[in-house]
Protein backbone atom coordinates (compact mmCIF):
# COMPACT_ATOMS: atom_id res chain seq x y z
CA UNK A 1 0.00 0.00 0.00
CA UNK A 2 1.79 3.09 -1.24
CA UNK A 3 -0.78 4.95 -3.30
CA UNK A 4 -1.02 8.11 -1.21
CA UNK A 5 2.34 7.82 0.54
CA UNK A 6 4.35 7.57 -2.59
CA UNK A 7 2.59 7.44 -5.93
CA UNK A 8 0.36 10.48 -5.35
CA UNK A 9 3.53 12.57 -5.01
CA UNK A 10 5.16 11.01 -8.07
CA UNK A 11 2.10 11.79 -10.20
CA UNK A 12 1.99 15.32 -8.74
CA UNK A 13 5.66 15.77 -9.67
CA UNK A 14 4.95 14.68 -13.24
CA UNK A 15 2.08 17.17 -13.42
CA UNK A 16 4.32 19.97 -12.11
CA UNK A 17 6.99 19.20 -14.72
CA UNK A 18 4.30 19.21 -17.44
CA UNK A 19 3.06 22.57 -16.13
CA UNK A 20 6.51 24.19 -16.06
CA UNK A 21 7.12 23.09 -19.64
CA UNK A 22 4.07 25.15 -20.65
CA UNK A 23 4.74 28.43 -18.79
CA UNK A 24 7.64 30.88 -18.79
CA UNK A 25 9.98 30.35 -15.85
CA UNK A 26 13.46 31.44 -14.76
CA UNK A 27 14.56 28.49 -12.65
CA UNK A 28 15.47 24.96 -13.73
CA UNK A 29 13.19 22.22 -12.36
CA UNK A 30 14.18 18.60 -11.91
CA UNK A 31 11.93 15.77 -10.78
CA UNK A 32 13.62 13.03 -8.79
CA UNK A 33 11.84 9.71 -8.42
CA UNK A 34 13.80 7.32 -6.22
CA UNK A 35 13.59 5.08 -3.18
CA UNK A 36 12.80 7.08 -0.06
CA UNK A 37 15.72 8.27 2.07
CA UNK A 38 18.41 5.91 0.76
CA UNK A 39 17.83 7.15 -2.80
CA UNK A 40 18.24 10.74 -1.63
CA UNK A 41 21.46 9.99 0.24
CA UNK A 42 22.95 8.23 -2.79
CA UNK A 43 21.82 10.99 -5.19
CA UNK A 44 23.15 13.80 -2.97
CA UNK A 45 26.55 12.13 -2.78
CA UNK A 46 26.74 10.99 -6.41
CA UNK A 47 25.86 14.49 -7.67
CA UNK A 48 27.78 16.40 -4.93
CA UNK A 49 24.63 18.39 -4.21
CA UNK A 50 24.65 21.31 -1.80
CA UNK A 51 23.10 24.73 -1.32
CA UNK A 52 25.80 26.04 -3.70
CA UNK A 53 24.25 24.26 -6.69
CA UNK A 54 20.60 23.68 -5.70
CA UNK A 55 18.44 26.59 -4.58
CA UNK A 56 15.64 24.61 -2.90
CA UNK A 57 13.74 21.33 -2.87
CA UNK A 58 10.05 20.58 -2.47
CA UNK A 59 8.92 17.12 -1.43
CA UNK A 60 5.50 15.95 -2.56
CA UNK A 61 4.16 13.43 -0.07
CA UNK A 62 0.71 12.10 0.79
CA UNK A 63 -0.89 14.39 -1.78
CA UNK A 64 -4.20 12.59 -2.32
CA UNK A 65 -5.91 12.09 1.02
CA UNK A 66 -5.75 13.03 4.63
CA UNK A 67 -7.31 15.39 7.08
CA UNK A 68 -5.60 18.71 6.22
CA UNK A 69 -3.01 19.96 3.75
CA UNK A 70 0.19 21.19 5.37
CA UNK A 71 3.23 23.00 4.06
CA UNK A 72 6.36 21.97 5.94
CA UNK A 73 8.98 24.62 6.63
CA UNK A 74 12.66 24.11 5.92
CA UNK A 75 15.10 23.15 8.65
CA UNK A 76 16.20 26.74 9.34
CA UNK A 77 12.78 28.29 8.75
CA UNK A 78 14.25 31.45 7.19
CA UNK A 79 14.79 30.67 3.51
CA UNK A 80 12.97 32.17 0.52
CA UNK A 81 10.98 28.91 0.48
CA UNK A 82 9.77 29.66 4.01
CA UNK A 83 8.71 33.18 3.00
CA UNK A 84 6.71 31.74 0.11
CA UNK A 85 5.13 29.18 2.46
CA UNK A 86 4.12 31.91 4.91
CA UNK A 87 2.57 34.04 2.16
CA UNK A 88 0.54 31.12 0.80
CA UNK A 89 -0.62 30.10 4.27
CA UNK A 90 -1.85 33.66 4.89
CA UNK A 91 -3.94 33.50 1.69
CA UNK A 92 -5.25 29.95 2.11
CA UNK A 93 -6.85 29.47 5.55
CA UNK A 94 -7.49 25.77 4.92
CA UNK A 95 -3.74 25.10 4.77
CA UNK A 96 -1.60 24.62 7.85
CA UNK A 97 2.12 24.93 8.42
CA UNK A 98 4.28 22.43 10.24
CA UNK A 99 7.89 22.62 11.31
CA UNK A 100 10.61 20.74 9.50
CA UNK A 101 10.47 17.64 11.69
CA UNK A 102 6.71 17.18 11.66
CA UNK A 103 4.42 15.52 10.68
CA UNK A 104 5.93 12.84 8.37
CA UNK A 105 9.62 13.18 7.59
CA UNK A 106 11.29 11.72 4.54
CA UNK A 107 13.71 12.88 1.86
CA UNK A 108 13.62 16.52 2.94
CA UNK A 109 15.57 15.42 6.03
CA UNK A 110 18.40 14.22 3.76
CA UNK A 111 18.50 17.23 1.43
CA UNK A 112 18.31 19.76 4.27
CA UNK A 113 20.71 17.93 6.59
CA UNK A 114 23.16 20.50 8.03
CA UNK A 115 26.13 19.29 5.95
CA UNK A 116 24.04 19.43 2.73
CA UNK A 117 21.95 22.52 3.53
CA UNK A 118 19.55 22.62 0.59
CA UNK A 119 16.43 24.42 1.93
CA UNK A 120 13.85 21.64 1.68
CA UNK A 121 10.15 21.89 2.33
CA UNK A 122 7.30 19.46 1.98
CA UNK A 123 3.65 19.45 1.05
CA UNK A 124 1.42 16.73 2.49
CA UNK A 125 -1.97 15.86 3.84
CA UNK A 126 -1.84 14.83 7.48
CA UNK A 127 -2.95 12.69 9.16
CA UNK A 128 -4.33 9.86 7.10
CA UNK A 129 -5.25 6.64 8.89
CA UNK A 130 -3.95 4.36 6.13
CA UNK A 131 -0.38 5.67 6.53
CA UNK A 132 2.07 2.75 6.26
CA UNK A 133 -0.70 0.17 6.05
CA UNK A 134 -2.05 -2.08 3.33
CA UNK A 135 -5.06 0.27 3.23
CA UNK A 136 -3.01 2.88 1.32
CA UNK A 137 -4.55 1.90 -2.02
CA UNK A 138 -5.68 3.92 -5.05
CA UNK A 139 -9.27 3.77 -3.74
CA UNK A 140 -8.48 6.27 -0.96
CA UNK A 141 -7.19 9.01 -3.29
CA UNK A 142 -9.45 12.05 -3.37
CA UNK A 143 -8.61 13.65 -6.72
CA UNK A 144 -10.09 17.02 -5.73
CA UNK A 145 -7.70 17.13 -2.77
CA UNK A 146 -4.86 15.98 -5.01
CA UNK A 147 -5.51 18.75 -7.55
CA UNK A 148 -5.69 21.32 -4.75
CA UNK A 149 -2.32 20.15 -3.41
CA UNK A 150 -0.83 20.33 -6.92
CA UNK A 151 -2.17 23.88 -7.38
CA UNK A 152 -0.63 24.92 -4.06
CA UNK A 153 2.69 23.38 -5.11
CA UNK A 154 2.52 25.32 -8.40
CA UNK A 155 1.80 28.53 -6.53
CA UNK A 156 4.69 27.92 -4.14
CA UNK A 157 7.17 27.18 -6.92
CA UNK A 158 6.01 30.14 -9.01
CA UNK A 159 6.62 32.46 -6.05
CA UNK A 160 10.15 31.15 -5.76
CA UNK A 161 10.57 31.47 -9.52
CA UNK A 162 9.55 35.13 -9.40
CA UNK A 163 11.92 35.94 -6.54
CA UNK A 164 14.90 38.03 -7.60
CA UNK A 165 17.86 39.19 -5.59
CA UNK A 166 18.25 42.95 -5.54
CA UNK A 167 21.63 44.17 -6.73
CA UNK A 168 22.16 47.91 -6.46
CA UNK A 169 24.06 49.50 -9.31
CA UNK A 170 25.60 52.19 -7.08
CA UNK A 171 26.69 52.69 -3.49
CA UNK A 172 24.39 54.28 -0.94
CA UNK A 173 20.69 54.14 -0.16
CA UNK A 174 18.18 53.93 -3.03
CA UNK A 175 15.74 56.77 -3.72
CA UNK A 176 12.68 55.06 -2.19
CA UNK A 177 10.24 57.98 -2.04
CA UNK A 178 10.17 58.08 -5.85
CA UNK A 179 8.50 54.64 -5.65
CA UNK A 180 6.36 55.49 -2.62
CA UNK A 181 8.35 53.04 -0.50
CA UNK A 182 9.87 55.51 1.96
CA UNK A 183 8.52 55.23 5.51
CA UNK A 184 8.22 58.82 6.68
CA UNK A 185 7.03 60.13 10.06
CA UNK A 186 3.48 60.84 8.81
CA UNK A 187 2.72 57.93 6.49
Amino acid sequence: GQANDGLSGVIAGLELIRYFRSVPHRQTYKLLIMPETIGSVIHINAQSLSAKNVRAALFLETMGCGERLYLKETRTGDSPMDLAIASIESEEPSIGTKSFLEPYGNDELMFDFPNVGIPSAGIQYYPFPEYHTSGDTPDIIDWDKWWFAVEIAKKLLMRLDADRPIRLKYRGAPYLSRYKLYADAVN
